[in-house]
């Protein structure tokens, strides 16, 4: 019996001391999980292109993450940007700079990767200076704020600027640290235009606008406009008609195309 109950006892001790053991090695990784947090920006892994190309040259879709919002009561287009704190723990502040460079631009220009694209200058754009990543976060937000009429004004150059993150309270992920913002302005203005298939009396309009956000379509035999994107209407009599393109672009109700034809209805 004595021996059973010294078993017993040794079985106890030999689980109280692996509980001990790993009670430890728990709180010794949990120590260290936040000397292995490292920070990065998502955008630099937005593309497929050399450097973190971030490619701003185009209406935004549903179901895409926007890039941008364009705000003409504040002359912007407004380009939303973020950095990421990585690691199994999100506790404690990490302080973040930023900064722009044209260095990596203007080296990305020489080789090639962005032909025809120039540097943009500093007095058209700003940027916070320093973002902080609240404890229990993993993300903080900011803007590229770039003049809008200065875009609107050159729509058929390309513009591109180097943002980059670090921090002294953790590191950085070099390759993902940086971003190219490449912008091609001529998005910004739409353009309507369409065919027109005839069947009888029913005529099937082809939308090929581009850069546009929404359209509208008259008809024109008095019948109420209608905002489908690429429509069939079925005219009550045969005639000749001029049919009305408006097409809406980035910039809402200022920013408009529009594209008038006549069609003939047998």
């Amino acid at each position: 019996m004595k021996n059973y109950i010294l078993k017993d006892i040794k079985v106890a001790l030999f689980f109280l001391s692996l509980f001990t053991l790993v009670s430890c090695d728990y709180k010794e990784l949990g120590a260290a999980d936040y000397s292995e947090q490292k920070i990065y920006m998502p955008a630099s892994t937005a593309d497929v292109g050399e450097s973190g190309t971030y490619l701003v040259n185009s209406i935004a879709t549903p179901g895409q993450n926007f890039r941008y919002v364009a705000s003409r009561e504040q002359n912007k287009l407004n380009i939303a940007l973020s950095v990421v704190r990585s690691g199994i723990s999100p506790d404690g502040l990490v302080n973040v700079a930023i900064r722009t460079t044209t260095d990596t631009v203007t080296r990305l220009i020489n080789r090639g990767v962005l032909p025809g694209a120039e540097v943009l200058p500093a007095d058209k754009f700003t940027i916070e200076p320093a973002v902080t990543i609240a404890s229990g976060k993993d993300v903080a937000l900011f803007t590229l704020a770039v003049d809008l009429n200065f875009l609107l004004a050159n729509t058929s150059k390309t513009y591109a600027i180097a943002v980059s993150v670090s921090s002294e309270d953790v590191a950085s992920f070099e390759k993902f640290s940086t971003t190219v913002v490449v912008i091609s302005p001529a998005f910004l203005v739409p353009a309507a235009a369409f065919n027109t298939v005839i069947n009888a009396k029913m005529a099937s309009f082809n939308n090929l606008s581009a850069n546009s956000v929404s359209y509208t379509w008259n008809f024109g035999d008095g019948s109420p406009a209608v905002t489908t994107t690429s429509p069939s209407y079925t005219y009550a009599a045969a005639g000749t008609y001029t049919v009305t393109l408006t097409a809406t672009g980035a910039l809402g109700d200022v920013n408009k195309s529009v594209k008038t034809a006549s069609i003939i209805i047998p």
